[in-house]
């Protein structure tokens, strides 16, 4: 009893110091269970991958050769860190032919998905967003005829990047744990579960040059204030992590052009989303290749032949498809982003679309402070109008052209001038490898 006292004692004569302790001791104690859990998750994610691995070679398959674009620059030089301990581990477990390639510039991913070898099974991207729109932008830039590469070479995403919205929708159930997410992405690969995913083309209007092509898309397209504060976050890196929240206080107070925009005004020409028809559809029927034969599949019966099922489009006639919608904006922010799988109001709609929301047209300091923080939350309420579209045609009208003024869009979060641009939506063009419960009725192709 005596010893309870004295120390009773020595707790409340050094309470500063006993706080103190408490605190690192929890703090360690935290750490310690999370590096725990870890190595639990990882092992479990290396049993399976070697299960595959087994499996495929017992069987005599063709071993899959993948090749992986890493950027190791993501995520404040921790992406090639990450994969080389989450990632890379597991595919070499699963007996894939692993190809790794590092790029060192911006837009180098586009020019080395632009080459790709045509042989490899898979591409997968170890970044962000920013990354994955770089090497889509290169696969549908090379597309010619009626066999398009990013229809057979399927893309996965390994959510290495800062910024993974795309990594967030396909691995929904992985929750907000990262080692989660990214183990999912890279079994996902291994078990070759794919979705098919819309993408958008975006051109300019007024070319500068000739041989200008167009930038490609998986999530949309924003501009507006909140967007522009958002991607300067980082300014306030001291603030640690609520530099995001104490970006929206700072950037308020500042003027139209000296880096937030907060008059989104524009002309839009649209047209409503269509299943297909004479007017629209584009047949991208891609040329068979011979896939990997896997020691089961001689006991499984042979699919038949869909063609009795296709749909012949040409005669199907659509008038409100070719006809066009005229609509002048005026807002603090707005945004062009693909359909998602979350009931955003545009399930009722059968037709593929691209989802416009528009912001306010004026909005108070303290407003625009509170739109910031919902949207970091993923709140994107407070929106006046909202429509469907297929295509538009966005023609920007800055009135005050100051000098030294900038104007940006995000365009998967990756900035682009502000230039009277043409966006259309390329439904199910993109093949990607996702969570089992993501691709639904996706049948995956291994056990």
């Amino acid at each position: 009893m005596a010893k309870l006292v004295s120390f009773v004692k020595t707790i409340r004569n050094n309470w500063k110091k006993s706080i103190f302790g408490c605190v690192v001791v929890t703090y360690g104690l935290n750490y310690a269970k999370g590096k725990y859990d870890c190595h639990v998750l990882m092992a479990e994610y290396c049993r399976e991958a070697l299960e595959y691995g087994n499996i495929s070679s017992s069987g005599g398959s063709k071993i899959r050769n993948v090749t992986v674009f890493v950027n190791p620059a993501a995520n404040k030089r921790k992406a090639k860190k990450n994969f080389d301990a989450y990632c890379a581990p597991l595919l070499h477990l699963a007996g894939l032919s692993v190809t790794v390639v590092l790029t060192k510039s911006q837009g180098e991913a586009r020019t080395l998905a632009e080459h790709l070898d045509e042989s490899v099974d898979a591409v997968i991207v170890a970044g962000g967003d920013g990354t994955l729109a770089e090497t889509v932008t290169g696969l549908l830039r090379r597309e010619t005829g009626r066999s398009p590469l990013s229809k057979r070479i399927p893309v996965g995403i390994l959510p290495l990047g800062q910024i993974n919205a795309s990594a967030n929708f396909l691995f929904s159930d992985s929750g907000k744990d990262i080692v989660k997410k990214m183990g999912e992405a890279t079994m996902s690969i291994i078990q070759e579960v794919r979705k098919p995913v819309d993408v958008i083309r975006i051109e300019q209007l007024e070319k500068e040059r000739e041989d200008q092509r167009p930038v490609y898309g998986v999530n949309g397209l924003r501009w507006g204030a909140v967007h522009d504060t958002y991607a300067k976050r980082d300014k306030y890196w001291y603030w640690g992590a609520l530099r995001e929240y104490m970006a929206f206080i700072f950037m308020g107070f500042k003027k139209d052009g000296k880096g937030v925009t907060w008059n989104c005004n524009a002309d839009i020409l649209y047209s409503l989303p269509c299943n297909g028809c004479s007017e629209c559809y584009m047949s991208h029927e891609p040329t068979k290749r011979k896939t990997p034969t896997r020691w089961w599949q001689s006991f499984v019966p042979k699919q038949q032949s869909s063609d009795a099922q296709k749909i012949d489009y040409s005669k199907i006639k659509n008038e409100a498809c070719s006809t066009l919608h005229e609509l002048s904006i005026s807002a603090v922010d707005m945004t062009l982003e693909t359909s998602k799988a979350q009931d955003d109001g545009g399930d009722d709609l059968e037709a593929p679309y691209l989802k416009v929301s528009v912001g306010p047209s004026s909005i108070s300091y303290l407003d625009f402070i509170n739109r910031g923080w919902q949207f970091i939350k993923g709140d994107g309420a407070g929106n006046v109008n909202t429509f469907y579209v297929k295509d538009v045609k966005l023609q920007p009208t800055i009135e005050n052209n100051l000098e030294g003024a900038e104007y940006w869009y995000y365009i998967d979060n990756d900035d682009y001038e502000v230039k009277p641009i043409y966006i259309k939506l390329l439904p199910k063009r993109l093949i990607m490898f996702c969570q089992r419960q993501v691709a639904k009725s996706v049948q995956p192709n291994v056990i």
